[in-house]
């Protein structure tokens, strides 16, 4: 998979009856980066990815999303604002997570 390659995403959220957006590709795609980097990440930490890639968006925009993706089964949501992928969404994103 190329390097700004967000198919497996996009597919992921079609699946899960989602539409893709801007705010959502890159709240996943942080997770994905933590997910490559073997570390948890939290709503804060999700936020300041954002920030670095020259995304603003809210705390409470980057929880709405969250929400939503959690809704949907794509994300659990942990009682410390940590989040990670169901285990459903990684076996989808296998491709993403591969490259490095």
């Amino acid at each position: 998979m190329q390097p700004g390659d967000n198919t497996p995403i996009r597919e992921l959220l079609r699946a899960h009856g989602l539409r893709t957006s801007l705010f959502r590709l890159k709240v996943l795609n942080a997770l994905v980066l933590a997910v490559r980097e073997g570390r948890s990440i939290d709503v804060r930490g999700v936020q300041g990815c954002l920030g670095r890639s020259c995304v603003e968006i809210s705390l409470v925009s980057v929880r709405e999303v969250l929400k939503r993706l959690a809704e949907e089964g794509v994300v659990e949501l942990k009682d410390d604002n940590t989040c990670r992928f169901t285990l459903q969404a990684l076996a989808a994103l296998e491709p993403c997570l591969d490259r490095g």
